[in-house]
């Protein structure tokens, strides 16, 4: 599967904010949907649904994870990349 084919299937059935937040997991894991949904899912949200003004609760969860399933440098990153992200 190519690149582009793969970044639909991931983008499939979600909101624009949480493709947004797929595009930017995608470059930290290969797995940047399942990671928005279990971060989602403990905090009661639905990523089909999910706004940009949810944006902000999400990013020190996300780079929680990200930290304890790749490492600590990543999750530092991602976490000034969805800051600055927001800030955009």
């Amino acid at each position: 599967m190519d690149s582009l084919a793969a970044t639909t299937l991931q983008t499939t059935n979600v909101s624009p904010a949480a493709a947004r937040l797929i595009d930017i997991l995608s470059r930290y894991t290969a797995f940047p949907r399942a990671l928005l949904a279990v971060v989602c899912e403990r905090r009661g949200l639905d990523i089909a649904s999910l706004e940009l003004a949810q944006m902000p609760a999400l990013v020190h969860p996300l780079a929680l994870q990200m930290a304890l399933f790749n490492d600590v440098d990543a999750g530092f990153a991602l976490k000034r990349e969805l800051l600055v992200a927001l800030c955009a």
